[in-house]
């Protein structure tokens, strides 16, 4: 749901001011709204999504820095440091600050589902497909790391605030993959709630190019459309607030009803002068018309640049709005959790398939034991950066998304159980087992399935390699 001002007429406002044969009859009351000074300084607070801190120097989005902005004839200018906007085309007298929450506003690409693959319908597999994304954007290779990538629907079955989906993509074919994971009670997608042509997403976890961001020569990207937010906020508050009161002139309004009176209703914009308080005239809305039946000419009009107040019912609401906001909030820290359960299977699951000593797995419903060993004596070992006196070394095996290739750095391995066969507390360097191994490059991975890595070592060699 949208609310806004209901506004008419703006570009072309009916002109009035009080005098003989000018629109209001003399007696034209004023009133002031509040105590409150014009706002001169608007800071202003982006948001935190689609933001990578070690790239773009700042945890929320800043506005377009140093930029001039015109809106509504009037032109307004951000700081170097893209904080704060004020007016650029007059001088500042006062100073009376004020801020701006602007949080939802982030990067983002909206993009459209031109095609949906079921893969699996049984195991929820729904893939969707986007086939207008451009070339140059692989939403892989802008990952945030420590973030995963995810999906919200902006429209349609998946869309709300409480459904938001990981994703694997795959460039080549413009295609998302999407997690199920259990939202209310069931499993998503499915049958039901899943994607359909023409629905509207915008990935997140991610740090898109710069044009998304803030692009000064076309005035696009998230930073402008916060510029644009906080300039429409500005306007409507760097002004005075007040209300005008008065009654209109029946002679004035009889001779001219064809042309002006279908200006004159709710929400329709006057060009209003007053000699003692506006004399260059201000644009101002109608906000209250009291008709009369026997002088249809002559309405009480109130004229005023704000808008209704909050009523008391309204901050009540405000209470258990928030009671909501935290339930959906403890909603999503469970899914979250279940999304992480569903990881850790798929690990097992991937473990029951590799080269390992076990047998089958179990699920009992407890477990009493005296003893529990907890791992395979395959994996029993370390890189370290000699054999004469082994230290264990960091040892980093990297995946470059960009390239999609595997690396792993050559070194000494060393293994702690092989050929070791009594038990003491320290064993010397000589009786273990050690191998030099080659560094490894994969070729490209483009498969979505499981990789498996290992050593292949001969227990009386010296040497082994991926």
């Amino acid at each position: 749901i949208h609310l806004r001002k209901v506004e008419y007429n703006k570009g072309e406002p009916l002109p009035l001011e009080y005098g003989k044969d000018k629109g209001f009859v003399p007696g034209l009351g004023r009133s002031n709204k509040d105590g409150n000074r014009p706002v001169t300084i608007l800071y202003v607070q982006g948001g935190e999504q689609n933001i990578d801190f070690s790239k773009y120097g700042s945890k929320e989005l800043l506005l377009p820095k140093n930029q001039r902005l015109e809106y509504e004839g009037r032109a307004y200018v951000s700081d170097a440091e893209g904080l704060y906007i004020k007016r650029a085309d007059t001088t500042l007298t006062d100073v009376q600050e004020d801020s701006l929450d602007c949080s939802h506003i982030s990067p983002k690409r909206v993009g459209s589902v031109s095609n949906v693959v079921v893969s699996d319908k049984e195991k929820n597999f729904y893939d969707f497909i986007d086939s207008s994304i451009p070339d140059d954007l692989n939403f892989e290779d802008y990952v945030i790391e420590g973030n995963n990538m995810t999906v919200i629907f902006q429209s349609g079955m998946l869309a709300g605030s409480n459904k938001e989906f990981e994703v694997k993509y795959v460039h080549k074919e413009r295609k998302f993959l999407i997690t199920p994971q259990e939202i209310d009670g069931q499993i998503m997608p499915n049958d039901i709630y899943k994607p359909n042509l023409g629905d509207k997403y915008a990935v997140f976890g991610i740090q898109l190019p710069d044009a998304y961001i803030c692009n000064n020569s076309t005035k696009e990207g998230a930073s402008w459309d916060m510029f644009r937010e906080a300039a429409k906020y500005l306007y409507e508050n760097e002004d005075p607030k007040f209300t005008f009161k008065g009654e209109l002139d029946s002679i004035y309004s009889k001779k001219r009803w064809l042309s002006i009176g279908g200006k004159i209703k709710l929400g329709g914009y006057i060009l209003f002068k007053d000699p003692q308080f506006i004399p260059e005239g201000i644009k101002i809305r109608i906000t209250s018309i009291k008709e009369y039946i026997h002088r249809p000419y002559s309405p009480i009009i109130e004229l005023s640049n704000t808008t209704t107040g909050a009523t008391v019912s309204s901050e009540l609401n405000k209470i258990e709005s928030n009671e909501v906001k935290t339930d959906n909030q403890y909603k999503n820290s469970i899914q979250f959790t279940k999304r992480r359960f569903r990881d850790a299977k798929e690990t097992i699951s991937m473990l029951n398939d590799a080269l390992l000593h076990f047998s089958g797995s179990i699920s009992p419903i407890s477990v009493q034991t005296m003893s529990l060993l907890v791992g395979d004596e395959s994996l029993q070992f370390r890189f370290v950066n000699n054999k004469t006196n082994p230290t264990q070394v960091e040892y980093l095996v990297t995946y470059d998304s960009k390239k999609k290739v595997l690396s792993a750095p050559g070194g000494i391995l060393q293994h702690m159980t092989i050929g070791i066969d009594t038990l003491s507390s320290g064993h010397k360097a000589s009786e273990y087992k050690f191998w030099d191994i080659e560094k490894y490059t994969s070729p490209t991975l483009t498969e979505t399935v499981g990789y498996y890595l290992y050593v292949k070592a001969n227990k009386n060699g010296t040497t082994g390699s991926y």
